[in-house]
């Protein structure tokens, strides 16, 4: 990952890295590299980065290690993912559970993490799981 505070900044830091990437015989593969830009509001301008005279394709939202970064710094989109993620997950959990018949305890115990790992109330997790909970 490479970071810069400015668009000359940040091809400045590219063409240093396809140096040492020449120096050292190593490859960068252009198709999986993505620029994105940080800024509130709207983007002035379209702009261009180069790595050994081939164009690197800017986005507006990148995954990254598993979070979805976007051109705004918000997290809205990473945190609903995630929780979405997280909803699947313990629903295969609860139902691969009632399938080798788990106490009732240990559902309840599933809710709470649920509840902790997706930040939602325990209302909304009652309804969701309903079916769920013998």
């Amino acid at each position: 990952m490479l970071v810069a505070e400015s668009p000359e900044e940040l091809q400045k830091t590219i063409d240093r890295f396809h140096f040492y990437c020449k120096r050292w015989n190593l490859k960068m593969n252009i198709d999986k590299s993505k620029i994105l830009i940080f800024c509130k509001g709207r983007q002035t301008g379209e702009l261009q980065f180069r790595y050994d005279d081939k164009s690197i394709e800017t986005v507006t939202n990148f995954n990254y290690l598993g979070i979805t970064l976007s051109r705004t710094g918000s997290f809205k989109t990473a945190m609903h993912k995630l929780a979405e993620k997280a909803t699947k997950a313990l629903y295969e959990v609860l139902k691969r559970g009632r399938l080798h018949n788990l106490s009732i305890q240990c559902h309840l115990d599933l809710r709470v993490w649920l509840m902790t790992l997706i930040g939602r109330d325990t209302r909304w997790v009652t309804n969701h799981l309903k079916f769920l909970i013998y």
